[in-house]
């Protein structure tokens, strides 16, 4: 079925709305009325308006999702439901919005400054991953 101009801007309005309160696309394309989800893709490959108001609504359902933890987490009396709802929906926060909620891994390394390769390799000798550094043959063995 071909959409009006005003009908696929009403659609839009609608999608974005419903997306920026916590809903996926695949569910408000469910709804009786509303285009396909083959029809939205189609319109937000071809309308760069749309595109950026999809990727704000995207932003925005994060917010949602994130909101939604505490709730969760205080209201859910059963613990590992209460887990599992709240690990995906901070998963779903990462992707539909990874600047904000994405976890961040700091990859940078720690060692005293001017202790120079000696002093690194006293470090490690002295740390769980070598275990029998510093001791003998004789002693690592026993």
């Amino acid at each position: 079925m071909a959409h009006t101009d005003q009908e696929k801007a009403d659609a839009i309005a609608i999608i974005c709305r419903r997306m920026q309160q916590g809903e996926a696309l695949k569910d408000i394309c469910q709804t009786e009325g509303m285009p396909g989800y083959s029809t939205v893709l189609a319109w937000k490959a071809n309308d760069e308006h749309f595109q950026e108001l999809y990727a704000r609504a995207r932003e925005e359902r994060a917010d949602w999702l994130a909101d939604e933890l505490l709730t969760i987490a205080d209201t859910e009396t059963d613990s590992a439901k209460a887990r599992n709802r709240i690990d995906a929906r901070k998963w779903a926060a990462a992707k539909l919005n990874p600047k904000r909620y994405a976890e961040r891994v700091d990859s940078t390394t720690t060692h005293e400054a001017g202790a120079g390769m000696a002093g690194l390799l006293a470090q490690l000798s002295n740390a769980s991953v070598f275990p029998n550094a510093g001791k003998s043959d004789d002693d690592a063995s026993t």
